[in-house]
């Protein structure tokens, strides 16, 4: 058994077997009320099969059960001619053990806590706390990246320095991205450049300033193929290399002096 019915199986089990031991002590001449068990009992089983709308079944099965209970004890409901309720002759108003009668209650009790377990909808998860967006905006996020990306070995104790956890660290970064994506969906850049600004400037502030030579070094080395060893010789981790080449670009686009100096470097090295 899985899925919802998992909840509900020591009340269904609990129900099977007091109706076992109700049906044995049905005395002869009880054909109606022993065929309502049979129906309630097949109704258990369905469900316990995995069968569509279990909770309609067991809800089945214990209305038999009740309506079987009720004419052990001589009542007559008004129920339609076909209920146990309404058995007649002198077997139907024959006494019967009070034993009898408390296992069909106690079956019914049963059926009724696992169709109330089945039908009960449950919590919805607890929300997520609130981000704390402006503890952590995106400049300060990028920075703790960049940290961690050229120091991994540290990372959970540049984290602990920000009273950050792996989970919120997460959803910070996620809501981040995702900020980025719409924003640049948009046809704009402010928060990508604010991002790639605040990373390189934490990867410069730890391991130098990235200057026209090595940012030549790192453009020869993507069209040879050789990146990731220009990479661990220049002790520039491979997640800031997006961030390098777009704020180079800009650099290079609003400075013409840097442009030259970068396209006579560029022409030395292809030369060499």
């Amino acid at each position: 058994m899985d899925g919802p019915l998992e909840r509900t199986s020591s009340h269904l089990d609990r129900a099977g077997q007091l109706l076992a031991r109700a049906f044995q002590q049905l005395p002869a001449g009880q054909e109606e009320v022993r065929r309502a068990l049979d129906l309630a009992a097949g109704s258990l089983h369905r469900a316990r099969e995995g069968a569509a709308e279990p909770a309609s079944l067991i809800t089945v099965a214990h209305s038999r059960v009740l309506r079987a209970a009720l004419a052990v004890v001589g009542a007559t409901p008004g129920h339609d001619a076909a209920s146990p309720a309404r058995m007649s002759g002198p077997a139907a108003r024959e006494p019967h053990s009070n034993a009898t009668v408390e296992l069909l209650f106690e079956a019914c009790a049963s059926l009724l806590a696992a169709e109330e377990q089945l039908t009960a909808v449950d919590p919805p998860p607890a929300a997520e706390p609130e981000l704390p967006l402006a503890a952590y905006p995106i400049d300060r996020c990028a920075k703790i990246a960049a940290s961690m990306h050229y120091k991994p070995e540290i990372a959970a104790a540049i984290l602990e320095a920000h009273e950050l956890d792996r989970p919120l660290w997460a959803r910070l970064q996620a809501h981040w991205d995702d900020a980025i994506d719409r924003e640049i969906k948009r046809g704009k850049a402010d928060l990508v450049q604010t991002y790639d600004g605040a990373y390189v400037a934490q990867l410069e502030q730890e391991r130098g300033e990235i200057d026209v030579e090595d940012y030549v070094s790192l453009k020869v080395a993507a069209a040879r193929g050789t990146r990731a060893d220009t990479l661990t010789e220049l002790r520039i981790p491979p997640q800031a290399v997006m961030s390098i080449e777009r704020l180079w670009l800009a650099k290079i686009i609003d400075n013409g002096n840097l442009r030259r100096r970068v396209r006579l470097a560029l022409d030395q090295r292809r030369s060499s």
